[in-house]
């Protein structure tokens, strides 16, 4: 599938095979991103679900983040995919109290009170996003090194955590 936003307000999702229209959602504004959360809440076949990924990915979660839709997803379920997906390419990074709501880059304070570390996390998920397109669109060196070598951890706490594959 894939995912496609616009000015008019609109996100369109597509058929990835067969460039089909599938649904088109509304929006109350401009769409300037769209981003896919993947989980494993089910857990049968984990290696078919997820093992032939071979597209480079940044997964990013935290252990705040935990269902969002009431589906009763932990943050646990967000990790799995990227556990399952063969290497190469693939980054993940958890941030320690993090959730949905600071990744998004929603208004702090809007939805649920800002806490101590939501402008910290904010600026990690950017350097590192920044460091992932880069390294992958622009065929970045620098920036893949720093992922690959794991340096983006001087900006982390120790209780978070940062993979490459």
């Amino acid at each position: 599938m894939i995912a496609t936003g616009s000015a008019d307000g609109t996100i369109r999702l597509w058929n990835a095979n067969n460039g089909e229209l599938l649904t088109i959602l509304n929006s109350t504004g401009n769409v300037y991103s769209v981003a896919f959360s993947p989980n494993a809440r089910n857990k049968n076949r984990l290696p078919h679900q997820f093992g032939d990924i071979r597209i480079p990915l940044m997964s990013i979660t935290g252990t705040e983040d935990g269902s969002i839709l009431g589906d009763g997803t932990r943050y646990q379920d967000r990790i799995t995919p990227w556990e399952h997906m063969p290497a190469g390419g693939k980054y993940l990074l958890v941030f320690d109290a993090g959730d949905h709501m600071v990744f998004g880059g929603h208004e702090l304070g809007g939805r649920r009170p800002e806490t101590a570390r939501d402008r910290e996390i904010q600026a990690d998920v950017n350097a590192a996003t920044l460091a992932f397109w880069n390294a992958t669109l622009k065929g970045d060196q620098t920036a893949r090194n720093w992922l690959d070598s794991g340096e983006i951890n001087v900006l982390l706490e120790s209780r978070d955590r940062f993979a490459a594959k």
